[in-house]
């Protein structure tokens, strides 16, 4: 789960983790953020909300053309989750609790999204696997 603003670590990291076992999913605010879910429902990269706002100001950004060019395809992307600025400030006070130190709120939304997101329980393997492995990636200049 890799948080996304204008979508270069989303990109890298699809792009080192093609044709591996490990699908890639982005998390953005629902608010302020880049629109990659709505770009991909729509299959054309949208302008970032430019009136909402995040607490999230390091996904403040628009998805580059050339990130958008990877991400648009389920070959490198899966699916993109938008969360809400309530289960950004949930996953903050989660990481809080689990690391003993603040946390900037670009670093929460993956969390976010890999704990509050109903639609990611669709991509969950339905073979006899017991467990779910989900990796978060923490980032932003104040983490």
């Amino acid at each position: 789960m890799v948080p996304c603003g204008g979508g270069g670590l989303t990109t890298g990291t699809a792009l080192l983790l093609n044709g591996s076992s490990t699908s890639v999913f982005a998390a953005e605010p629902l608010v302020g953020g880049a629109r990659l879910a709505a770009s991909l429902l729509q299959g054309q990269l949208c302008e970032r909300d430019m009136v909402g706002y995040t607490c999230s100001d390091g996904l403040r950004t628009s998805v580059w053309e050339s990130n958008w060019q990877v991400l648009k395809s389920t070959e490198y992307l899966k699916a993109c989750f938008p969360v809400t600025e309530r289960q950004i400030s949930d996953a903050l006070n989660e990481l809080r609790e689990i690391l003993g130190r603040p946390i900037e709120p670009s670093a929460a939304v993956g969390l976010a999204a890999a704990l509050y997101h109903p639609d990611l329980r669709a991509f969950e393997p339905q073979d006899e696997v017991k467990t779910w492995n989900i990796a978060v990636i923490l980032t932003g200049g104040n983490s």
